[in-house]
């Protein structure tokens, strides 16, 4: 079930208060719902007994209008290539095709929005990366990215956040289904975006050619994998800064002189 946010515009599941629905999911729902065919007339005037599955239908679908007035559809047993069909508390049972019903199935994931809760740049105080063995932790600072005292380019973490809002999430698992998607072990690769001071957790699972799988918050969702190379570019960058810094002792002086490098380039 979809409610609408009337200042936004935007459908958000009833069972899930926080989870978004994908608007044109949504509103393709309700256009293919007023525009359902009948493909046949079976009775107007059916006898109480003549039930047609309508006691316990296979689908009920139901709008609600800005003021409360209700149109509803339910649909009955599979007769062949047909579904009984009924509209509101009209008597008359009519058929549709049951292609057409079908499209009118839908699942809690086929109506939840595909993209994750979208990040704002100016929300994030601090970005957390692990790779392997390496933990990094970039910090936002008035208008700078930090790797401890070192300022971090700006546009290669907004690429990524940018990238992260953009990717489509192909598919949702249960947490139970983890061993599939390489998440058993203890976590090797992660992120953590800290947003108005709660930590949003992405665990990496298995890459399997486009796609990726991330555990957050008890859910697997596969998404494209191009989120993880420039989460593996950001990670080579900042380790490069590390190696580059050079402490050298001159052989005619005692005096120490540090190298380093302030801001990581994005381009070569």
């Amino acid at each position: 079930m979809c409610i609408r946010d009337s200042d936004k515009f935007d459908w958000y599941l009833l069972e899930h208060s926080a989870m978004a629905a994908e608007n044109s999911d949504v509103v393709s729902l309700i256009h293919k719902m007023r525009e359902l065919k009948i493909s046949r007339f079976i009775n107007d005037n059916p006898e109480p007994d003549d039930d047609y599955g309508f006691a316990k239908p296979r689908l009920s679908v139901v709008l609600t209008n800005e003021e409360g007035q209700q149109f509803y559809l339910s649909a009955g047993e599979r007769a062949g290539t047909e579904t009984y069909v009924k509209v509101m508390n009209e008597p008359a049972v009519h058929a549709s095709l049951n292609s057409d019903i079908r499209d009118l199935t839908k699942g809690l994931n086929d109506l939840r929005a595909k993209r994750f809760t979208q990040v704002s740049v100016a929300e994030i105080s601090a970005l957390n990366l692990l790779d392997a063995s390496e933990s990094i932790e970039i910090v936002r600072k008035d208008d700078y990215w930090l790797f401890g005292e070192e300022i971090v380019d700006a546009s290669l973490i907004e690429q990524f956040i940018d990238l992260f809002n953009e990717t489509e999430i192909f598919s949702f698992h249960s947490i139970e289904e983890k061993s599939d998607h390489g998440l058993q072990y203890e976590p090797q690769r992660e992120f953590t975006f800290t947003v108005n001071g709660e930590a949003r957790r992405y665990i990496i699972g298995d890459v399997e050619g486009a796609n990726l799988s991330l555990l957050h918050n008890d859910e697997i969702f596969v998404v494209n994998s191009e989120i993880i190379k420039t989460m593996e570019e950001i990670t080579l960058r900042i380790s490069n800064m590390v190696k580059e810094k050079s402490h050298t002792i001159g052989s005619d002086s005692d005096a120490a002189t540090i190298n380093y490098q302030k801001v990581i380039p994005l381009g070569d």
